[in-house]
Formats: structure tokens, C-alpha cells, sequence
């Protein structure tokens, strides 16, 4: 249909592009000498028609069921036994789902030059005794409950995320930079361009402070908590600066990553 779309618009199409993705379950009873002749027989099949192979997926299963679905531009597998390749049950400490009405995790695909980047769906949130208070002064439960709603925010705003907000509002988003100091800049900005105060805010950032730079720029404008995954070299030089502004600061353990 794409396509024919093309042509439809007066664009010249010499030859469409056939790809293929060769994915097969491998159950109980098959051995590997003969999974792997079938998917042999799989790709030339492909061939023959004249589809270029570009992934092979395969994973083993005590039984076929409709939890393994190929669509355009997407595969996704939900499995707890294939835990060495792509997918793979993920548990919360307590040993319930991710999600109820998910059998297990989801994935998303990029495209990339020459293929596919596959990755777990952001589908986590924040696990409040993973959370680690590194500054001196802990943030108060008003703090906290906007740290919450600030790092759900972050998650839904392309790398490099800053956001600021309150429990209830957010107030400014810098996304989509090359440095996370301007992604600080960006949310101060947009903020005081609507006209929002951004004192008394709190500030969530999608990956770790790599310098105080960005930690500054958020406490300058009257930010009074900050929220991050944590894990640079840098980490004791940001927290200083938390406490020189007499912030609190929390880390995460995990980032987000929208891209």
C-alpha cells in the first residue's frame, strides 16, 4: 500500500523492497539438529520468494500459544523462559506481574541503518524501597509526592528530560538536548514564559546529573528537591551541590530512555 501511494504521488518505484523475519517456537520433543534444519528450510522458503532475511527469532516453549505475535514493524514475545535472549518475565520484588493484564514484558522497536533496536517497554514504576535519600536533608512527603509525579512526566519526554513540577502541575520540560544543562535551561525558560513559578518546584531528570551544572541551573530557579537515577563519577560532586543548595536529592536506580 505504501507503495502504491508512491506511485499514486508520481514518485518512480523500480522494485519494492521484500523483508522478512524468520521466527519459529521451538517445543518439547525437537531436537536442535532439527529446529535448526527447519529454520534453515524457513530461510530458503524466504528466499525462494524473494524476501531478504533480515532477524531470526526463536525461542523454546513447553506449548504454541497466542502470546508470541508477529506484526508490521513490531515483534514482541512474552515469555519466562527464553530469559537469555530478548524477552523475559520481569517480577517486582514481592513476586507479582508488572502488570496484571500483561503476561509479561513488553517490548519496542527503533529502526536503526541496517536494522532493528529492540528494548524493554518503560513500563516500571518507581519502587519506593529502591528509593535512596543521598543528600543530608531527606525531602518532606509533599516533595516526595512530586518527585512521583515528575519522574512519571519524565518518562513520556525525550532524552535528555528535565522536568519541573508539583504534586499536581507540571511546570517546566526541557527535552530532546545533547546536555542535560540544557535541558534545565529549557524548563526554566518554557516555565517563566507562561508565566509559572518555579519556586518551590521539584525536579526530575530522566538519567544521572553528569556535572552540578544542570542541578544549579534547576536550584537557581527555586527548585527544592531533585529526583535522578544516579550512577555517574560525577554522583559526589552533584550531591555537594544539592547540599550547598540545600536540597534534597533522591536517586532512583533506574532511567528512563525515550528516544
Amino acid at each position: 500500500e505504501f507503495f502504491n501511494a508512491l506511485h499514486g504521488a508520481g514518485f518512480e518505484v523500480k522494485e519494492k523492497p521484500q523483508y522478512a523475519i524468520v521466527a519459529s517456537v521451538q517445543l518439547p520433543g525437537v531436537s536442535d539438529i532439527e529446529f535448526e534444519a527447519s529454520l534453515t528450510e524457513l530461510r530458503e522458503l524466504a528466499k525462494t520468494l524473494g524476501f531478504t532475511v533480515t532477524r531470526t527469532f526463536t525461542q523454546k516453549r513447553s506449548g504454541f500459544d497466542a502470546t508470541a505475535y508477529l506484526r508490521s514493524w513490531n515483534f514482541s514475545e512474552l515469555s519466562a523462559e527464553d530469559r537469555s535472549k530478548f524477552y523475559r518475565e520481569t517480577l517486582r520484588p514481592d513476586g507479582t506481574r508488572l502488570r496484571s493484564d500483561d503476561p509479561g514484558r513488553m517490548m519496542e522497536t527503533r529502526s536503526v541503518l541496517g536494522g532493528l533496536l529492540v528494548q524493554d517497554a518503560d513500563l516500571a514504576d518507581l519502587d519506593p524501597a529502591a528509593l535512596k535519600v543521598v543528600s543530608r536533608r531527606p525531602p518532606t512527603d509533599a516533595e516526595l509526592r512530586a518527585l512521583r509525579f515528575a519522574w512519571r512526566v519524565a518518562k513520556h519526554a525525550k532524552s535528555n528530560a528535565i522536568v519541573l513540577a508539583t504534586a499536581d502541575q507540571v511546570i517546566g520540560v526541557g527535552a530532546g538536548q545533547m546536555n542535560r544543562v540544557d535541558s534545565a535551561r529549557i524548563a526554566v525558560m518554557r516555565a517563566k514564559e507562561v508565566g509559572l513559578e518555579t519556586r518551590g518546584t521539584v525536579c526530575a531528570s530522566d538519567a544521572f546529573f553528569p556535572f552540578r551544572d544542570g542541578l544549579d541551573v534547576v536550584a537557581q530557579a527555586g527548585a527544592t528537591a531533585a529526583l535522578h537515577p544516579g550512577g555517574s563519577v560525577r554522583d559526589e560532586e552533584v550531591i555537594a551541590a544539592a547540599n550547598e543548595h540545600g536540597m534534597a536529592m533522591v536517586t532512583t536506580g533506574i532511567r528512563h530512555f525515550k528516544h
